[in-house]
Parts: C-alpha cells; structure tokens; sequence
C-alpha cells in the first residue's frame, strides 16, 4: 500500500489531467479542439510541469499531456511519448527541456508542435493523412517541418546550436532571423531547407549561413551515437524496420524522378540525374542502419543480440551483417554546384570560428594582464593630477609676479589703484580615441563583463532583462547586430540588469560588451533568447454585477495561439484558448454560496503570461438543486463475487463536470478485483452513455496492508464534440465485482473505504474532492 500511497495524494490524475491544460470554447465557438500526449514509458527522474502552472510533477506511465506542457528530464533520464490520436512516438533523452507547444485539430487535420530547448529526442511520425496536417519539432536554431519521418536531435543547452539527424522520411528546416533597420524596426527574413534520410542539418545559430544548403551533410554516425544517449540510440535501432520500408518507397520515388528528369523536390543539396549520383545515395540509404548498428555495437551501445533481434524485423537483403559494413559515403549523391557553395559557406564559418577564437585568446590575455592595466590606469591618473597641480601652481606664481611689477609702477599719488586682472595659464592636456588604445606605448584593454543570466538557451516575455557583472568604471552594453538594445553601469561583484527595449517576437543572438570611454571590449555571446508576445486580453462580459449559479467570463484576446485564464486572487479557475480578436466563453470554477469580487485575467503564450488585470466586479454564485456527492454501497452478493456500486447525486450545470478519479481500499486476503482493466461501455451508466469516454480500474495488491483500487473515467474530445456532463438526482458510475478470499471465510461482510476521489470540469478546474480525512466505509456481503 505505502508503494502506491502517492496515487492517494496526487491532485491530478491519469485521465483526468489530460484533458484540461488546454481548454478549448464551447464547440459552437471553437476553431480548433484539443489532442492528448501519453507517457508510455519513464525512467528515472521526469517531471512535469502543467500549462500555466507554476508546480512540477513526477511523471508517469500512462500520464497524459496537452498544449502547454512544459516536460524536463534530469541526468541518466528518459521518456516516451506517443500522440494519442496518431501514435506518433517521441523518445526524450537526458537533461532535455521539451514543450508541446500545439496539440489540437485543426480545419481538417491534426496540428503537433512541439520545442526542444534543450538536451535530445528521437521522433518516429506516421505519414501525414491529411494535407492540412502538421507536424513540427522547433529548436533554438531552425523549425522541423516533418512529413512520415524518423529524426533525431540534439541541442546544445550552451550554444543553443541543434543538430537533426534523417533517419527517414523528409523533413523541411526553416529559420527565420531578426535583424535591425535603419528606423530602429526589425525585420525578418525566413528561409528553407529539404533533408533527406542519412542527411543532418546542424547550426549554432539562425544566421551564421547565408545559404542553409551549407548546414546540410551527410550524417556522421560515429559522432550522433557518441553523444546521444543511450534511449535515443534504442529508439533508433527499434525502427530501424520501418525507416527502411520508407526509405525503400523515398528511393522508388528519386528514382522515377531522375528518369523522367526531375530534380528532388525541395530545396536541397542532391542531384540524382546522373545514373551514379543515385546509385551512390541509394548505398548510403542502406548502409545507414547497418553503420548505425556497427558504431552501437563498437561503443557499448548495443548488444550482439539487439542486432539478431533487428535483423528478425528487417527484410533477406537488408539484414545486417557486423562484419559487411561500407561506410556512407560522405558527397554521394550532392550537386557539385552546391557542394562549391557549401565549400565557400563552410569556409567562412571555419574563419568566423578562428577570429573567435582569436578574440578569446586576445580577452584571456587581458584578463591576466588586469593588475598591470589597473597599475597603469592608477599611474596615469596620478600623472594627470600631478601636471594639474604643477600647472595651478604655476599660474598662481605668475599672478604674483605680476602684481608685484604693476604694484612697482603705480606712482605715489595713486595709492588705492587695483591692478589689472592677471591672465590665467591653463594646462592643455591631449587625448586620443583610436580604437582600443590611449596615447603612448601602453595598450589599454577593456575585460568582457561575465554574464550571469541567461546562462542557458531561453523564452521570455518583454521586456527582456539582462544580468551582468563589470567593474563600476565599466558601461555594460548589449546588442542585436550593431543595434544597442540597452545598457547598465557596472556595480563590481554585485550584477547589474540591463533592461532591453521591448523586441518583436523572434529568436536573437544578441551579444554583450564593456565600454570605458571611448574603448570597447570583444563581444561576449548569450544563448539564444526567445521572445515571446502573449498579447493582451478584454473582459466583454460581465461588466457589471452578476448574480447566477453558472458562473462564466467572456473575453476577448488579441491572439489566437494564446491562453485565457481566469485567477480569483492567486488560484486560477478558469481558462480556454484565445481566438484572435473574437469573443471566448471561460467557465469559472466558483463554489456556491460565496461572492467574488477579487478575480484578474490574463494572457498566456508558451509559457509565458501577461501582467493580470482585474476585473472590477462581484459575481455571486448561487446554488441549485441538492448537495453535490459521491455514494458507494454495497451490491448483492453471488457466486463468491461481492460487489460495490459508486454513484453521483446532484451534478448541475453549476457542478457539471467531465472527469473523475476514486480510490478506494480493502485487505488483500478479503477481496481482489480480478475484472479488465479497460470497462466496456455500459449504457446504463454515466460515462457509458457518454458519445466518447473512457473508464479504467486497476488494482495495487498489497501484501502486509490494504490494497488499493483506482476507478478512473473520462470525456475526451477528438472531435469537438464532448462536453461537461450534468447529474440530476442520484446514477450509476460503475458496479465494481470483487473476488471473494480466503481471508473472509469466516467474515459475513468485509469493509471497503473510498479513501479519495477528486471531480474536475474541462476546464480542469476542481468540482468535489474528497481527502483521506473524509473517506467513507461501507460493509459489503461476502455471503
């Protein structure tokens, strides 16, 4: 029972959270309706966190996600997802940061957008039904458009640089960079790429090529399996069947198009018009999973018997064989007129590295030189107040002696006359503001500022604030391009904020520098940083006092990709997707009986929100009908089954609500559910006679204490068309069966006690809990 105590206390629940992080309006109002993640498998730590919560969960099986969700792995971690609809599957690696930034249906497809900020992940997508369907993997770098595909990828949670590994399939990257005109706007510029399987896209940034054809080679597996975790390179070899009947088709398709003449689709490096070019790609489509399986194999990755295990699924032909294996050939199939264009491109990048590192070693340097620099510093001001002092004493002299030569001239008769004002001597004193050098033979360096925050790759609202420490006779600057986007005086060891102007949305790769005057140091690079706009948000209705027993808000927002939610002081209890500049209904989870006049709304967007406004009005909720409640008796005893029935009694539309959970305990030796773990529908039941649910029980067996019985039901919504459910007087959840022990052999009835349940609305919102304090005990018959 104690293994399984945490199910007791968990606020949200396996089918009821996934349905209510991502609220959408009411069906006749909504143009996109919400899809569901599942965790199929975790290992070690994985936690959670929900959209717009601020709390992580630990993860676990069966778990299910939705838009907004924010998931983070720690180190020796992993966890698989799969798209509930779709059975698209998402393996994340270690010490990775993941978003599901859309999960929905949309016009006539399904939309999935997912963001890797850090860490690795392997993808396997079905094929894309529809055209209106979407698949999306961003990273800090560029945006994965995905059409049936295996990939892999990597981020550098330093750099924020990505690299995507084809395993099959084609995917599409895309970049879109900022950059600043001459009116202090920023404009932004989006290009393409096609990749194809054994090809990878890598970049350290969305504008370090002007040509992303560049950033495209041939995969070098050695290096993927090297670095990607162990998860990610099983997740590689376990469909590695299906990425070569993919493959297989992709090449059908290439070959046809190089006979009839034409091109690979897309904007790509290959050129397989030529009867070699495409015999050498064709080795290297099938000579990637056995390199891939080789270099496993040869790190430790993988066993001897994951490889006969592969080769059961693979195709006479296609097995692979350990001690056959023909590298991938690293131009085959590229067009030499592009290949010259990455030679340039990939030239240029290897210089820009140089010249980094050229400035570095020129930054360490003056970092240990900083005592001399200060002394000189010290030594000079000393030098420049010294000649001040000269010169003043200098002028004060020859003030003297010109008095004293009038005072001689003056003749008797004039005693009283005051002598002319002496002229003032003025030291003159040079300086120079050539580059990063003063006047003489000493070189003044100016030591970069050391960044505090961002340390890591980032999403943020505006306005953006940049953390840095300098000495405090340092200006610390900050840039997008030549742009300066803010500024802050150095405070020595104590960080100075650096608040930027407000950024359109869009990705920067801003740089940081300390000035003195008129000498500047080398530029110091942050991780990418991400700059979200949730936009703002309108309360239409009420604008007034209300009194109802249905309590809602109406608002509008003005973006579409955003999340209205609705707090009553700090709980939130309402929220709904934002449809741009059109009314949305927010149902609001009030008790009955009370007024509210401290309610605020606001706007989300990736996990970011908006300053709340409040909404300056009192709804009072009233209550109808009878007190809301869960009721468990006992059920007829037959045949050594004992039976207990759950019912709810009194569910308005006020309490409506559209999923629950029940754990309920007994002694193991007593009574045992041995019944399916998935319910077939019963009509005659709340959930059964739903259009689209699903009902769950599943026994923890203990051994020394009680077992434990979960009881979990659900709406769910894959076509828009699911809705809360109301309750008038008291129906059926469920008629639980139970096995009858041993341990009850001399017992005419054994006890059963609902230690917890918990009944949410779509909205996620809380309709009745039930704590261990208040569980209740019935008695059923076992005779």
């Amino acid at each position: 029972m104690k293994s399984k105590a945490f199910m007791s206390l968990l606020i949200v629940f396996t089918l009821v959270f996934s349905l209510f992080s991502s609220i959408a309006a009411k069906p006749a109002e909504a143009k996109a309706s919400a899809r569901a993640a599942v965790v199929v498998t975790v290992k070690g730590d994985v936690s959670v966190k929900k959209a717009g919560g601020s709390k992580s969960y630990s993860a676990y099986e069966d778990m299910s996600l939705n838009q907004g969700d924010y998931i983070s792995t720690g180190s020796g971690a992993a966890v698989t997802l799969r798209v509930a609809d779709r059975q698209d599957e998402i393996t994340v690696g270690e010490n990775s940061e993941f978003y599901i930034s859309d999960l929905a249906e949309q016009g006539g497809g399904t939309v999935s957008k997912f963001k890797m900020w850090a860490g690795s992940a392997w993808t396997k997508v079905k094929s894309l039904v529809s055209s209106d369907d979407e698949f999306e993997m961003e990273t800090p770098t560029a945006v994965m458009g995905v059409r049936g595909t295996q990939l892999g990828v990597n981020i550098n949670p330093e750099t924020g640089g990505s690299s995507t590994l084809v395993g099959s399939g084609i995917v599409t990257a895309t970049t879109t960079t900022n950059q600043a005109a001459p009116d202090g706007q920023s404009t932004q510029t989006s290009q393409d790429v096609t990749v194809y399987p054994t090809q990878q896209f890598s970049m350290g940034s969305r504008d370090e090529v002007t040509d992303l054809r560049a950033s495209v080679n041939t995969v070098d597996v050695n290096n993927f399996v090297q670095n990607a975790p162990p998860d990610i390179v099983n997740s590689f070899i376990q469909g590695a069947s299906d990425m070569q009947a993919e493959n297989n088709q992709i090449m059908n398709n290439l070959s046809a198009n190089a006979q009839n003449g034409t091109t690979p689709p897309g904007n790509t490096t290959l050129n397989l018009s030529d009867p070699n070019a495409l015999s050498q790609f064709s080795g290297n489509i099938n000579g990637l999973i056995p390199n891939f399986a080789q270099s496993a194999v040869n790190s430790g990755a993988a066993s001897q018997s994951t490889i006969d295990q592969l080769n059961s699924t693979l195709p006479p032909g296609q097995q692979v064989d350990l001690n056959n294996v023909t590298p991938l050939d690293p131009n085959a199939g590229v067009d030499p007129a592009v290949a010259q264009i990455v030679q340039e491109q990939q030239a240029n990048k290897a210089a820009a590295a140089e010249r980094t590192g050229q400035e570095q070693q020129q930054v360490t340097a003056a970092q240990q030189n900083m005592p001399n620099l200060v002394s000189q510093v010290t030594e000079q001001r000393q030098q420049v107040q010294a000649a001040n002092e000269q010169a003043k004493a200098q002028a004060t002299q020859q003030a003297q002696q010109n008095a004293q030569q009038q005072s001689q001239q003056t003749t008797p008769n004039n005693p009283t006359t005051t002598p002319s004002t002496p002229p003032t001597t003025t030291p003159s004193t040079t300086t120079s503001n050539s580059g990063n050098s003063s006047s003489g033979s000493s070189t003044i360096f100016v030591p970069v500022p050391t960044v505090t925050s961002p340390s890591t790759v980032v999403t943020v609202g505006n306005p953006v604030v940049i953390k840095a420490k300098a000495a405090n006779i340092y200006t610390i600057k900050v840039f997008n391009g030549s742009d300066e986007l803010g500024s802050a005086q150095g405070a020595g060891d104590t960080e100075s904020n650096i608040t930027l102007r407000n950024l359109p949305e869009g990705t920067y790769n801003l740089t940081v520098r300390s000035f003195l005057g008129a000498y500047t140091s080398t530029n110091v690079a942050l991780p990418a940083i991400t700059v979200v706009e949730p936009g703002s948000v309108q309360v239409v209705y009420p604008t007034s006092n209300v009194t109802t027993s249905s309590p809602y808000v109406t608002a509008r927002a003005s973006k579409s990709d955003s999340l209205i939610k609705v707090f009553n002081g700090e709980t939130l209890v309402g929220s709904a997707t934002g449809i741009a500049n059109q009314d949305v209904t927010v149902p609001l989870a009030l008790a009955a009986g009370s007024s509210y006049s401290n309610l605020y709304v606001a706007v989300e967007k990736s996990g970011i929100q908006s300053e709340r406004s409040k909404i300056n009005v009192t709804i009072t909720v009233t209550s109808t009908g009878g007190t809301a409640k869960l009721t468990v008796e006992p059920g007829t005893y037959a045949n050594g089954t004992a039976k207990a029935v759950l019912s709810l009694e009194n569910f308005p539309q006020t309490n409506e609500f559209y999923a629950l959970e029940v754990h309920l305990t007994y002694a193991p030796s007593k009574l045992k559910y041995s019944g399916p773990e998935t319910l077939i529908k019963d009509n005659s039941t709340i959930f059964g006679a739903q259009a689209q649910s699903a009902e769950t029980l599943k026994e923890y067996t203990g051994t020394t204490s009680n077992s434990e019985l979960i009881y979990a039901a659900s709406n769910y919504d894959l076509a828009n068309v699911s809705s809360n459910i109301t309750v008038d007087g008291k129906k059926t959840l469920v008629t639980i069966p139970l096995t009858v022990g041993t341990g009850a052999a001399a017992d005419t009835t054994v006890p059963i006690t609902v230690v917890y349940y918990k009944i949410v609305n779509k909205s996620g919102a809380t309709v009745l809990e039930v704590t261990p304090n208040n569980s209740i005990t019935i008695n059923v018959p076992v005779k």
